[in-house]
């Protein structure tokens, strides 16, 4: 698979952190650290330069994953959307339970914090030969007070496409807000959890 990913605010900041602490000698390990979950593999990254303050960081990658999923009469794979650049990949072990946790109740007393900024994942995974899909998730497209999420995948002989937007527009959401974000919240998790269904020709 390769993936490029470009973000702004916290997630920037996240990103450089990384990058800036890991040589890139170790990236290949890096990788495989963060593949082992989804059954290991080997891959590397290439960053912008952490040290650009006043841009978004991008940073793309390319791996492989052999043991991700096995080939069969049929094929169904997950494709983790959200600031993940490969199968796993996230600043938590676990990011579907973190965005729950995030989304929680119908409604707050107290106003509620989040990561502002902005996130903008595209990813290619190449299936093996003879992989016709069978369910690809739908197009997702919301855009209200809270933000925007945009989430859409496609195959093409073969080949699966998945961009993946989400923009928070704002850091602090009091309880009258709320309901946005957890509209939002709630879009993303849906897209996490879709699976990927794929038949054999």
């Amino acid at each position: 698979g390769s993936a490029h990913m470009t973000t702004h605010g916290w997630w920037a900041w996240f990103n450089r952190m990384i990058f800036s602490e890991v040589p890139p000698g170790a990236y290949g390990r890096l990788m495989n650290m963060l593949l082992t979950p989804s059954g290991g593999g080997s891959g590397t990254f290439q960053p912008g330069n952490p040290q650009l303050l006043d841009l978004p960081m991008q940073v793309a990658a390319t791996w492989t994953t052999p043991a991700y999923a096995l080939p069969g009469k049929t094929l169904s794979v997950p494709l983790p959307a959200g600031p993940y650049l490969v199968p796993s990949m996230a600043g938590t072990s676990d990011p579907v339970s973190a965005l729950t946790a995030v989304i929680g109740p119908d409604s707050r007393r107290h106003s509620v914090s989040t990561y502002f900024g902005e996130v903008d994942w595209h990813s290619t995974l190449t299936l093996p030969a003879g992989y016709a899909p069978t369910y690809l998730p739908p197009e997702t497209r919301l855009r209200n007070a809270a933000g925007s999420f945009t989430y859409t995948v496609q195959d093409t002989d073969g080949t699966v496409s998945a961009s993946y937007q989400l923009k928070l527009d704002h850091i602090v959401y009091t309880p009258a807000q709320y309901p946005a974000l957890r509209a939002l919240m709630l879009a993303d998790l849906r897209a996490q959890r879709a699976p990927l269904v794929f038949h054999h020709i």
